[in-house]
């Protein structure tokens, strides 16, 4: 007997006669792996954290002392002398087109929640945060589609994760403040086997196979860090690192068992086997670096600014490149593989991102205070135009607008007689309408026009203890 290994990208010929009662579960098979997963980054990157950092536009490097400062800036976690504690909830309803016509993609909604927990030791200042987004619907998800159908690459997988950040901050001097830890996101391992026996020429007859499911939630993680400077009373200066991680999907599929013929025909093929094994990038992040302004020309006014890079050159295909394996024993030789090249590179390109956030107080006493706030931020699609009959990873520029409101009261009356924010926000995203001609006439996806919008909501509640 002779086992045969293959590396393909899809397709693949089973003949017809002895080896007809692999074929269901040959095509099964490159049904898992013949697909492309959908990367991304994770859903704080798309979204944001904290309704007050949203509603300015995301330009919070320089401002973030609360949860948020998880993931805005990790220093300024030590910025603010108090304990906080947050919750929180996001809505998020995508409608992304094709031609027209709605691809359905998910809407993400889930709770966020976090801490932050100052402390010091004589003048030494230090300060522990953790934020937590949790969707309320999937902990980690795995959409699969075929490599030929275009797809938005950015708001589908990458919103369904477990979003958790670690960090520690210290200050150096007054005003300087220095912090870094960790990011997990939840993904996902799994394996599926059938073994047994199998009835030939009719499979659903006399057949008796056994499935075998096993599926882990595991964890990736990556660092960041950051540093706040806060010169004068007025101006601050922030700059965070995000460091750039890639979540392999590996999906295994193995059928095992003996093909034996009808009313007594004997076995035909005993201990046969086929095995798929599909290897693709599931979920992407790119280097980033956020360097942010923050300026308060009045007591009433906070003005804010900030520029993200983001090393989306380093973005990987995530198109599957599978592993066969199968012994079918005196009938190995009947098998044609067929075989493509592996995912072309999707020559994605850097991008530099503006956001702009303005607050505004018009009232203000001395137990209570109103805030309005406005954001605006561009972000450039860092993928080409989908000319080629194997790429259709769908971007377009990206336009954010968002507006919101918080509200500050001293004292909360009641049990919890704390200091107490709400803060509420609603952003709107504008995708520029884009066309993609291919070069291929006879491409048979053809030409189309991508464009949509998204619309988003959320509530941060947050009690500070003095």
């Amino acid at each position: 007997m002779r086992v045969r290994r293959h590396m393909v990208g899809g397709g693949c010929g089973l003949p017809t006669g002895a080896s007809r009662p692999w074929r269901s579960a040959g095509l099964l098979a490159l049904l898992l792996g013949a697909v492309a997963g959908r990367a991304g980054a994770n859903p704080v990157d798309a979204f944001g954290m904290g309704s007050r950092g949203i509603a300015l536009g995301g330009a919070h490097t320089a401002l973030a002392h609360d949860v948020s400062a998880n993931y805005y800036n990790p220093a300024g976690v030590v910025a603010r002398k108090d304990l906080s504690i947050e919750i929180g909830y996001l809505y998020a309803a995508p409608t992304l087109r094709l031609n027209g016509r709605d691809l359905e993609v998910d809407v993400t909604r889930g709770l966020t929640a976090g801490v932050v927990a100052p402390g010091a030791i004589g003048p030494f200042r230090f300060a522990f945060g953790v934020a937590l987004f949790l969707p309320d619907e999937r902990v980690s998800r795995v959409r699969a589609m075929p490599r030929e159908q275009p797809q938005f690459m950015y708001y589908d997988n990458r919103p369904q994760r477990v979003y958790l950040a670690t960090n520690l901050a210290v200050q150096i001097v007054p005003g300087l403040y220095i912090g870094g830890g960790a990011t997990f996101m939840s993904r996902t391992k799994g394996s599926l086997e059938l073994g047994g026996q199998i009835s030939f020429p009719d499979p659903e007859a006399e057949s008796d196979l056994r499935l075998d499911l096993d599926v882990d939630l595991k964890a990736l993680r990556y660092p960041q860090a950051g540093i706040l400077w806060e010169p004068v009373s007025w101006l601050s200066v922030g700059l965070t690192y995000r460091h750039r991680f890639v979540l392999e999907l590996k999906q295994e599929f193995r059928i095992a068992g003996n093909v034996v013929g009808q009313d007594g025909g004997g076995t035909i093929l005993r201990d046969g086997f086929f095995g798929l094994t599909s290897y693709s990038t599931n979920l992407f992040q790119p280097r980033q670096v956020a360097l942010g302004l923050g300026a308060r020309p009045g007591a009433r006014w906070l003005l804010a600014f900030d520029l993200v890079w983001a090393q989306w050159s380093e973005f990987i295909n995530p198109g599957s490149r599978l592993q066969m394996d199968f012994d079918l024993g005196p009938f190995t030789d009947l098998v044609d593989m067929g075989s493509q090249p592996n995912p072309p590179s999707p020559r994605y390109t850097d991008t530099f991102n503006p956001r702009f956030g303005v607050e505004w107080i018009p009232w203000k006493v001395p137990k209570a205070a109103l805030a309005l706030r406005l954001g605006y931020a561009f972000e450039p699609s860092p993928a080409p135009p989908q000319r080629s009959r194997s790429m259709n990873l769908v971007d377009n520029h990206k336009h954010h607008l968002s507006a919101g409101l918080g509200i500050a009261l001293t004292r909360l009356i009641g049990a919890l007689d704390r200091p107490f924010e709400l803060d509420l926000h609603f952003a709107y995203l504008h995708m520029q309408r884009r066309a993609h001609r291919k070069l291929d006439p006879a491409d048979p996806v053809g030409d189309y026009v991508s464009d949509g919008f998204l619309l988003s909501m959320g509530i941060t509640m947050r009690l500070r203890f003095q």
